[in-house]
């Protein structure tokens, strides 16, 4: 038995391998995107903005272990979230290639050009998986690993509202005070009280302020209704998990309750709809999730557990092809200036 949980293991492992190694070839010579120049000036000259202090201290460490550039850097910095996003996989799923092949797809191209908020997300990842997995004193720990990932990108600071997932009220009851909480934010975003709170928060830094407090006009629509989907297709995995009694690494329970939570973003929405990638960070757990209910599916549900994947795959590719077609400046440059496609290319 203990010979075969192994195999099991292993296998697991040289199936990924292989497609991690490729994404980190992708990020770590990627050359030139909309954000490197930004990036480049941040590595040589650092920032005073407080939310980023975190990466001038990691920068100033790599500097110190030998990084002369960006570019050195960013082999370095790509190596360590990969590995993060890697171990992660496969510790709370046997079949981590099909988890690191959607990611592939979304949000992987944002992930490599995002840099800050891709930092962030690992450590809110490591941090969301260990509420999700309920250890001893995981509130406490959490608690200190958002405060880390605040360091590096502001908007992190949203994930403390988290904390509350074990406050003893049903399902039903915790969704309608979620959804008044979340009509009231809604409002309050459009009274001078928004930008006198964001101010507070972030430290009088004008920034974070604005980055708080700008308006968009319809662009909410698109994460409201894909939080929602997803929502609703996590509810479904939830069903089946509980019908067929199949064993997660997660926690099923309290991700639910992380996942209802999440819904405090839609008022986000409405200020600014590049809130939504605090939710990518959701689509990789539950994807996570749902690979150990599809891949043990048996008997009479097995159709209804395919349909999970089926259900899961198309919600992440339509949010690939989302991002292709709506925003081709931001994802040709990656394509067309990574000397790792250029040396692939020599070969075809």
């Amino acid at each position: 038995m203990k010979l075969q949980i192994k195999t099991k293991h292993l296998i697991n492992f040289l199936t990924a391998a292989p497609l991690a190694v490729f994404m980190w070839l992708l990020f770590a010579l990627n050359t030139s995107n909309v954000d490197m120049a930004n990036y480049e000036q941040r590595f040589r000259y650092g920032t005073t903005e407080f939310a980023e202090s975190g990466f001038n201290a990691f920068i100033n460490a790599c500097k110190f272990l030998g990084a002369d550039s960006y570019q050195g850097f960013l082999c370095v910095l790509s190596f360590i979230l990969l590995a993060v996003i890697f171990c992660c996989t496969l510790k709370f799923t046997d079949h981590a290639a099909s988890i690191l092949a959607l990611f592939c797809f979304y949000p992987f191209l944002l992930f490599c050009i995002e840099v800050r908020f891709s930092i962030s997300f690992c450590i809110v990842l490591v941090a969301v998986l260990v509420l999700a997995r309920g250890y001893r004193h995981s509130i406490p720990i959490f608690i200190g690993l958002i405060l880390l990932a605040t360091l590096f990108h502001s908007s992190s600071m949203l994930y403390f509202l988290l904390a509350f997932y074990k406050a003893d009220i049903s399902h039903k009851k915790k969704f309608y005070i979620i959804m008044l909480l979340t009509a009231a934010a809604i409002v309050l975003t459009y009274t001078p009280l928004a930008y006198r709170l964001a101010a507070l928060v972030s430290g009088g830094s004008s920034k974070i302020t604005a980055w708080f407090t700008r308006h968009g006009r319809f662009g909410m629509v698109i994460p409201i209704a894909e939080q929602t989907i997803s929502y609703l297709v996590f509810k479904y995995a939830y069903r089946m998990k509980k019908k067929y009694g199949i064993q997660t690494a997660i926690n099923a329970d309290i991700l639910y309750e992380l996942n209802l939570l999440m819904f405090i973003l839609v008022p986000c929405y409405f200020i600014n709809n590049t809130f939504f990638r605090l939710y990518r960070v959701f689509l990789f757990v539950n994807t996570i999730f749902y690979s150990e209910i599809i891949y043990h599916r048996k008997g009479d549900g097995s159709w209804k557990i395919t349909r999970l994947g089926m259900l899961n795959a198309l919600q992440i590719l339509f949010l690939s092809f989302l991002e292709i077609f709506s925003r081709p400046d931001v994802w040709t440059p990656f394509f067309e200036n990574n000397l790792f496609l250029d040396k692939l290319g020599e070969f075809f």
